[in-house]
């Protein structure tokens, strides 16, 4: 590889910046100053250094994020995403999250520039693992728990085998300060992703929420829901279980509209829970291993059982795990350990 080349895919320097600082002895290779930018190197052998500064050759990063909710998942978005939370020199690297969050899920995301592992992670013939912690509306009785580990029928078809359990100890001290730290929106009656999403077709994804909305709430109330509010009710697209788990609105309208105001348009049931009483009772939430990674689908299962997701964290992809270590929106470099073990798996 070129001297030139190496500065390059570290965007440390340009090809022109790098054959001026070879001219004026900036860099050097084993201890001895090189002038040549195009001067051949063996990053994995040679040691290079500019300024007096040994730069460590990476071929590919693995970052280990801690995702907070309201970012999302891709590398461009009119909102905020994932790569804002890096350092500048770490974005002008080609980057993407491996796998996707929903905007509001928080937890442990893999940022990479190594396509080829990306891809062996993602792949369904992998069963790459993927754990999530939880917290419901009501507790999952011994039936629903089997049901949805057993497979539940969605609109598009009968997901795969799953794990249920409790959490560990460790796991709901990280469900307790997580929570804490940031006040959960699906508590808000606002768990499903709101139309700005879409940013590149949001009027198009308006439209189908707005007809969605005619089939399912009355007209007379229909006629009066904002956007913002329409947004709320967006997953009945997507499920017809979930669909049936909203709940009509008295013509009365005692409960107040969401939006600015944080109240629900879903009609809350009699086990539906105010997070500040029972946001530590472990009776509400558990843990989940599941190997598919389709839409919704953890919010889509429970909701089948009249039940909805208040509270969802990755805690575990793949051989990592979060563990506490990592503020939200905090992130680190993977260790040797673990870059070994998901390029080997």
């Amino acid at each position: 590889m070129r001297l030139d080349l190496f500065f390059s895919e570290h965007k440390l320097l340009t090809r022109k910046t790098c054959q001026r600082a070879a001219r004026e002895g900036r860099i050097a290779v084993d201890g001895v100053r090189v002038t040549d930018s195009s001067f051949h190197i063996n990053p994995e052998v040679n040691s290079v250094s500019l300024d007096g500064v040994t730069i460590k050759y990476e071929k590919f990063v693995y970052i280990l994020l801690n995702k907070p909710a309201g970012v999302v998942s891709s590398t461009e978005d009119s909102g905020r995403t994932v790569l804002e939370l890096l350092p500048s020199e770490l974005q002008k690297r080609s980057l993407f999250p491996c796998g996707r969050l929903d905007r509001d899920t928080e937890g442990l995301m893999l940022i990479t520039d190594d396509g080829q592992t990306a891809h062996a992670l993602l792949s369904p013939k992998r069963h790459v693992a993927k754990t999530y912690l939880y917290c419901c509306t009501k507790p999952l009785s011994a039936e629903d728990a089997a049901t949805i580990s057993n497979g539940v029928e969605l609109k598009d078809g009968k997901t795969k085998e799953c794990f249920l359990r409790q959490p560990t100890s460790e796991e709901v001290r990280l469900l307790i300060s997580e929570r804490n730290t940031q006040p959960s929106i699906f508590g808000m009656g606002s768990d499903i992703d709101v139309i700005s999403k879409s940013s590149t077709k949001p009027r198009r994804r308006l439209r189908a929420v707005q007809t969605a909305a005619r089939q399912t709430v009355p007209t007379e109330l229909y006629d009066s829901l904002s956007h913002e509010q329409l947004a709320c009710i967006d997953l009945i697209r997507y499920d017809k279980p979930a669909r049936d788990n909203i709940e009509q609105i008295d013509e009365s309208h005692n409960e107040e509209p969401c939006g600015s105001d944080n109240k629900s348009i879903i009609k809350p049931s009699e086990t539906d829970f105010c997070e500040d009483e029972r946001a530590h009772d472990t009776e509400y939430c558990g843990a989940i291993t599941l190997s598919e990674g389709r839409y919704h689908q953890i919010k889509r299962m429970f909701g089948s059982l009249r039940n909805r997701i208040t509270y969802l964290m990755r805690s575990e992809f793949a051989e990592l795990s979060l563990d506490g270590s990592l503020e939200k929106s905090e992130w680190r470099f993977l260790t040797e350990a673990e870059k070994q073990a998901l390029i080997n798996r």
